[in-house]
């Protein structure tokens, strides 16, 4: 057996301390990144637990996975919600562009008001994303079903018009968030020109010949501008 000299030793010991020390530095960092996803995970499961928890966004999503059902909308006025069916031709009208809608009937006007709840929703979450507060593929799980929806991607789900005037309505109305997010995703966020001329045109003579309810009562009265 080989003798080892003192200056051998000492070198021997002192690699075993630095091999020691990275070795209990990158356990740490495992255990540090490891715990850190799981923060990032719990932050994201919270917030989408407040966001579904909102009963404006749950009726978003439900118009938006749905078409021709009646939902209940909440009332300002009353303990009562308000039936209203909706299909696409209803959230078509709500969706159009103040110049082309020259007001809005009050169904439509419960429509963009829950639609708006929703796209805040997507923008908070791009937000956090710009913040690297979360990453995209911990995102994915929560919001890719719901951006495919929206972006027009379910074919079948809605006529074309729906996601045109849904994404021309994130491009008009400030929810620059929400349009970066579904790009984020790989879907593009900006229907050509000619696509919404279109659909604003078609809705708009569809809505003029449309009789608007509420429940079982008809609304009689002009949009409100």
């Amino acid at each position: 057996m080989p003798v080892i000299d003192i200056d051998t030793w000492k070198l021997l010991t002192e690699w075993a301390k630095i091999v020691g020390a990275m070795a209990v530095f990158l356990i740490g960092l495992w255990q540090y990144s490891k715990a850190q996803k799981w923060k990032r995970r719990e932050f994201i499961a919270s917030h989408i637990k407040e966001f579904e928890g909102d009963r404006k966004i749950q009726l978003a999503m439900t118009m938006l996975d749905w078409n021709d059902r009646e939902l209940y909308f909440p009332s300002e006025a009353s303990r009562d919600p308000i039936p209203v069916r909706v299909d696409d031709g209803l959230l078509c009208g709500a969706l159009l562009p103040h110049e082309a809608a020259n007001g809005y009937y009050p169904n439509e006007a419960l429509i963009r008001d829950c639609i708006d709840h929703f796209l805040e929703m997507l923008v908070r979450l791009e937000n956090f994303l710009e913040a690297k507060l979360i990453k995209l593929e911990e995102l994915r799980p929560y919001i890719s079903y719901w951006i495919r929806l929206v972006s027009g991607q379910m074919a079948g789900w809605h006529r074309p018009e729906v996601h045109t005037l849904l994404l021309n309505y994130i491009q008009k109305y400030g929810f620059a968030g929400a349009g970066r997010l579904i790009e984020q995703f790989g879907y593009n966020p900006i229907p050509p020109q000619t696509a919404i001329d279109e659909a604003v045109n078609r809705t708009v003579e569809e809505r003029s010949r449309h009789v608007w309810q509420t429940g079982s009562d008809s609304v009689s009265q002009p949009p409100v501008p």
